[in-house]
């Protein structure tokens, strides 16, 4: 399948099917390559392969010590509580969400667990104070203004970044690192650079898609920043297809999960 095809048969193939009749049909077929691909399927925890990614990870880890959990973007705590179910052994797990109302509802969830460490901050490459973004509906916030999210209700929160919680967490090493901030990802990653340098990172999930569009990244920023030190994957509904090399095919601004696990 990955034998390349020789221009000159490119361009017969061309000739024949670039025609404004057959344009129904290839729209349909790329979606259905986009469905077979997972683009555009990683909006929930349970049905999008996250799990699974979470599996993989767990086995891939040193089990001599306690699974640490960085949940970057908690929400209302779907993926933490889909981890707590899978994950069988010590864990110290830190749960980050700066938006009141859903900060408020993971605490009524979790506070009480000694294993989850809740802070009502967002993550990413500064320490201070910023605008979040948000709807009516309150799930789905963003530290980037967006006219197509409607999101015409803000708050102001505090930032920090994983570096910084580290350090004063005293954590050693990061099992998982999962981002989750629809369209911030960069960002996160860009306030873990001496994490990552430090080698103190051993799995990220990152998303990628339509989140990324009011922003100044693209895939390419993703892939070049971590393809050093990870093996990228994408996250698939049953598996892992592992992304061996960037191609501009990766820019795909439907939204889809991404494993990279520490070479």
């Amino acid at each position: 399948l990955k034998r390349e095809i020789p221009n000159s048969m490119k361009n017969q193939i061309r000739q024949m099917i670039s025609r404004p009749a057959l344009q129904p049909i290839w729209s349909q077929l790329l979606k259905l390559c986009h469905a077979g691909m997972n683009c555009g399927g990683g909006q929930s925890v349970f049905a999008s392969g996250e799990i699974g990614a979470l599996d993989f990870v767990l086995g891939a880890a040193d089990a001599s010590r306690p699974f640490v959990l960085f949940d970057v973007g908690a929400n209302d705590g779907e993926y933490l509580q889909a981890a707590l179910r899978r994950i069988h052994r010590d864990l110290r797990a830190f749960s980050f969400e700066p938006q009141s109302a859903s900060f408020d509802r993971l605490r009524a969830q979790f506070g009480s667990d000694p294993r989850i460490h809740l802070r009502q901050t967002a993550l990413g490459s500064e320490i201070g104070s910023v605008e979040l973004f948000f709807g009516h509906g309150e799930s789905t916030s963003s530290l980037h203004r967006s006219q197509a999210s409607a999101m015409e209700r803000s708050e102001t929160v505090q930032i920090t970044t994983v570096d910084r919680v580290r350090a004063e967490e005293g954590v050693e090493m990061i099992d998982l690192l999962k981002i989750d901030t629809e369209g911030h990802e960069m960002d996160v990653l860009f306030g873990a650079a001496e994490s990552l340098r430090e080698d103190r990172v051993f799995a990220i999930q990152v998303e990628f898609g339509e989140t990324f569009l009011p922003t100044k990244y693209h895939f390419c920023d993703i892939y070049d920043l971590l393809s050093v030190r990870y093996r990228i994957y994408r996250i698939l509904r049953h598996g892992l297809f592992e992304l061996d090399h960037y191609t501009a095919d990766l820019e795909i601004y439907k939204l889809t999960n991404y494993l990279c696990i520490h070479r």
